[in-house]
């Protein structure tokens, strides 16, 4: 197994932001009149994205618990069998898993959730690529010590195209949300990436908060 110590990678230098709330995402619509969804469900027993996988392709829902299975699911889809009726019933279903999801929309996800009373700490982000499998890593902290880390990727044409043209097919990943359960005991960070074709990835990660200050503290 290679390991980040040994192996070549592109890096994006370090950003720092003074606050969770500096931290979000983009108020990206994905062509749709909606804003795309990320972060922690309303109970906090989900944390997930929105995201869409190719152009034609509709958005995609997928969520990830500590204690549950993972969620994932999409608008209805399927062009060789256009069905109104089994469009209407399964998009009707999401709708609703939404709705009782109730997740954040863009923007919005922005708000500090709960508490984090730790004035001290200058939140950071970097990022490396891994030029020989295509796979990003994103990794999430503060006053220069990095506790969380998610990886994304590789596009699925990464190694299908000639070598040469493989760095044309790396994600471009980016830190879309990171803020605090509503009691304040967990952080949460969504990573998505983006390439060529209108191709997503997404990833998310979560610790105890304690756990997350002690770590930057103690350096």
């Amino acid at each position: 197994m290679v390991t980040i110590d040994e192996r070549t990678t592109h890096a994006n230098p370090v950003v720092t932001r003074p606050s969770l709330e500096t931290f979000g995402v983009v108020p990206d619509d994905l062509g749709t009149n909606e804003p795309r969804r990320v972060g922690f469900s309303k109970d906090d027993a989900w944390l997930g994205y929105e995201i869409s996988t190719c152009d034609p392709c509709p958005e995609e829902f997928h969520f990830e618990s500590r204690a549950r299975k993972p969620l994932s699911f999409s608008y209805y889809y399927d062009p060789g069998n256009q069905d109104d009726e089994a469009e209407k019933k399964k998009n009707a279903e999401v709708d609703a898993k939404l709705a009782e999801l109730d997740v954040a929309k863009a923007k919005d996800a922005r708000k500090l959730r709960g508490p984090f009373p730790y004035t001290d700490l200058h939140f950071e982000t970097k990022t490396e690529t891994d030029p020989t499998t295509g796979a990003s890593t994103v990794y999430f902290g503060a006053n220069g010590v990095f506790p969380m880390k998610v990886t994304v990727g590789p596009m699925p044409m990464f190694h299908r195209v000639p070598k040469e043209e493989q760095q044309d097919y790396v994600s471009d990943p980016m830190l879309v949300y990171a803020n605090v359960t509503r009691d304040g005991s967990e952080i949460g960070i969504v990573v998505i990436a983006h390439g060529p074709l209108w191709w997503e990835d997404g990833s998310v990660a979560r610790m105890p908060t304690a756990s997350f200050v002690r770590a930057v503290r103690s350096h």
